[in-house]
């Protein structure tokens, strides 16, 4: 752990498997808060942004929140701030990082504290997100306008994050795509294009995209976790299932254990491979209350699904974006965006009929929100990466 410089270096041409081999040693032979002596003994910044970057890639999220809080305690500088503030967009909490970042960020900007030019950058993409986040578009323009002057690298992602958050979707797709072939950036790029597309219901296209990006950055495993999901969306069970186990064996410490138990469970039931999922469920404690560990009980009785795509809402509208997927499964192309303004004159209470079609489709509604961003975890931890 003392060669932390070629790990960098690893971490820097995204060959995260090789840094982490390097790593995985140390993490099996001691506990994860026995690092506090080892990270004590250093003096500068860096072993910890290295540490943060790989494990944030390796989708060990556990392990480099601990870094970042460490760093944090340790140092105390805006760049560790930022860091410390991913955590807290994770856990909803953007007021939180607005009452941190702005003091902070306006005496760098007045020149009173003196910050590196990165450190801003992040910090203020940050308060962006947060800002999003609270649906203060405006406020977050003007933020990502002090990005753009402080960040040295290009910013097809992030603007292309900015655009897809404000519902400007084909916006967001013309500045992502301009980002594909940045060597730096490119990984998000193609992780923030698929997941447009899966957002608008294409989920072929995503799962396309996300084999092309898997192919340029082979060892960037947010596209293997990403690729698990959009295989379930296409009813492609087996090729999940095997997806998930080519991720447990490139990293058994990913964060998406918990997850796959269940997706696995769900998998495993869809696919009415009985004993597989009794064996699961007896393995997964997590299990055991779930209405998988009743699924025998169903072997062999008629079971029905609808075909349906699933699709995000944009902002709020969860009532228009249910509509679409039910009016998708009978065959109409109608947008969710047209009908968000028909329902919104039919939301008027003094219109009996229309409101009451607007409270039935309101049952649906949870269906698009519980999908919504389902790969978000692992797509805002990479903006820490990059």
């Amino acid at each position: 752990m003392n060669h932390i410089k070629p790990i960098a270096l690893l971490v820097e041409e995204k060959r995260i498997v090789d840094a982490l081999a390097q790593v995985r040693p140390h993490l099996e032979n001691m506990g994860l808060f026995q690092w506090r002596p080892l990270m004590a003994s250093w003096d500068e910044i860096e072993p910890f942004r290295t540490l943060v970057r790989l494990f944030d890639y390796a989708l060990m999220y556990r392990h480099s929140g601990l870094v970042a809080r460490y760093a944090h305690r340790k140092f105390n500088t805006l760049q560790t701030l930022a860091w410390l503030c991913d955590e807290w967009l994770d856990q909803r909490r953007p007021l939180d990082v607005e009452e941190a970042l702005t003091p902070r960020l306006t005496a760098a900007l007045e020149g009173r504290v003196e910050e590196p030019r990165e450190a801003i950058a992040r910090a203020a993409f940050a308060l962006v997100r947060a800002l999003l986040d609270m649906q203060r578009i405006d406020e977050a323009h003007e933020w990502m306008d002090v990005v753009a002057r402080y960040e040295t690298a290009p910013m097809h992602d992030k603007w292309g994050y900015f655009y897809i958050e404000t519902g400007d979707r084909k916006r967001a797709e013309q500045v992502i795509r301009a980002g594909l072939d940045d060597p730096e950036r490119g990984d998000m790029c193609y992780l923030l294009l698929a997941d447009l597309y899966a957002l608008d219901g294409r989920h072929r296209e995503a799962l396309a995209v996300l084999e092309e990006g898997k192919q340029r950055f082979p060892q960037v495993l947010a596209f293997y976790a990403e690729r698990v999901r959009r295989l379930r969306d296409v009813r492609a069970y087996r090729e999940a299932l095997a997806a998930m186990e080519e991720l447990d064996r490139l990293n058994p410490l990913h964060m998406h254990r918990r997850y796959f138990a269940h997706l696995r469970a769900e998998l495993y039931y869809q696919l009415e491979e009985w004993e597989k999922l009794e064996s699961l469920v007896k393995a997964e404690p997590q299990l055991e209350k779930t209405p998988y560990a009743r699924a025998l009980g169903r072997k062999g009785k008629r079971s029905v699904a609808l075909p349906l795509v699933p699709v995000v809402q944009k902002h709020n509208y969860c009532v228009p974006a249910s509509l679409e997927m039910m009016l998708r499964l009978l065959g109409s192309p109608a947008r969710r965006m047209k009908w968000r303004n028909i329902f919104l004159m039919c939301a008027d209470r003094s219109c009996p009929r229309p409101y009451i079609i607007w409270k039935i489709l309101d049952l649906f509604a949870a269906f698009s929100s519980a999908r919504c961003r389902a790969g978000s975890g692992s797509l805002m931890r990479a903006f820490r990466c990059c």
